[in-house]
């Protein structure tokens, strides 16, 4: 899989549903690294994102940090619609930035890595039968859950 083109894809899946750039700045900043099968330290994210090192200016952590979180929340958002493009255009996974190891100490950064997750046999399913397409372009999809999970929603929100 090439993971600079799934990027790409993601990218621009992002930037047609009207998704603010700065929510997903994150991933703009990673299509300049000449590897992407590496793992990334805050100071290469930093770098990537043409802000201070985190070892110079504390601040820059904290906006690497805003950073990733506003970029899962998009990806928890836009997932489906993610891997409906990436699926439609031949590809067989989707990309998510992780955090493969927490730092403790001084020496000790948090990695990050770009990671490829193939799309399980009821994602095939979904983005198969589940989505259809309005003349709006907004894409309805239908999902069963458990009623463990219902329950779950039905506490968080105090039901």
């Amino acid at each position: 899989m090439n993971k600079k083109r799934t990027l790409e894809l993601t990218i621009e899946v992002l930037c047609e549903s009207g998704i603010p750039k700065n929510k997903y700045q994150l991933l703009v900043a990673l299509l300049k690294s000449s590897d992407l099968e590496k793992g990334f330290t805050y100071s290469d994210l930093a770098q990537l994102l043409g802000i201070p090192d985190p070892a110079i200016e504390d601040s820059s952590k904290q906006k690497i940090k805003r950073q990733l979180k506003a970029l899962n929340e998009v990806h928890d958002d836009q997932s489906l619609i993610i891997a409906k493009k990436l699926f439609d255009s031949g590809f067989e996974q989707i990309v998510k930035v992780e955090n493969i190891q927490k730092g403790g100490g001084a020496g000790n950064a948090a990695v990050f890595s770009l990671t490829s997750h193939d799309f399980n046999i009821e994602d095939k399913s979904i983005l198969d039968t589940g989505f259809q397409t309005q003349r709006v372009g907004a894409i309805n999809y239908s999902l069963a859950v458990s009623y463990t999970h219902l329950r779950a929603h039905e506490t968080v929100l105090d039901l």
